[in-house]
């Protein structure tokens, strides 16, 4: 039997897993492809140590603890879903990095939706390739990236903005 630490085969090593816990990390996927396993590490956080430092922004010293991130999430999901973003749907980002980037990504982890983060440093025609490609219904921006934004709506036939104050140019 593999130890652990082996690479090639760790799918193989049994592990003990409370089969009430496994059930609940099992979410629904759309119809012919099975379940998948799903797993909140901030939901997980925010019950077991609510009071502890999740994230630090150096680029403007805020600090968020694990509760403050769930409660963060919870809205940019309840946001996300009144402008029609539910499961399977894309959701772009395009932002410099901060507390704001999590929060979207684990938004739509918990609407189901797919997260695609995009690099703030390149043009518009190469971002238009990739949002072409991904079809978001819905693209998140940086107040600095508004004009890039509003000729990605138009050219690539994107539902809605939401236009954040990110953080910082890395």
């Amino acid at each position: 039997m593999p130890t652990p630490h082996d690479p090639r085969r760790l799918d193989d090593v049994a592990f003990a897993v409370d089969e009430a816990e496994l059930a609940g990390l099992t979410t629904s996927r759309p119809v012919g492809h099975g379940a998948i396993r799903a797993y909140d590490w901030i939901d997980h956080h925010a019950r077991n140590r609510p009071a502890k430092e999740a994230v630090r922004d150096l680029a403007t010293g805020r600090s968020f603890t694990y509760a403050d991130l769930d409660a963060r999430v919870d809205a940019t999901a309840a946001h996300l879903r009144s402008l029609g973003v539910g499961r399977g749907d894309r959701v772009g980002v395009l932002a410099h990095n901060g507390v704001e980037y999590f929060d979207v990504q684990f938004a739509c982890a918990r609407l189901g939706a797919i997260c695609v983060l995009l690099n703030w440093r390149l043009t518009v025609n190469e971002l238009d390739y990739i949002l072409n490609d991904s079809s978001p219904t819905l693209l998140v921006h940086d107040a600095e990236f508004a004009e890039a934004a509003a000729e990605l709506q138009r050219r690539c036939e994107i539902g809605h903005l939401l236009e954040i104050d990110g953080g910082a140019a890395d």
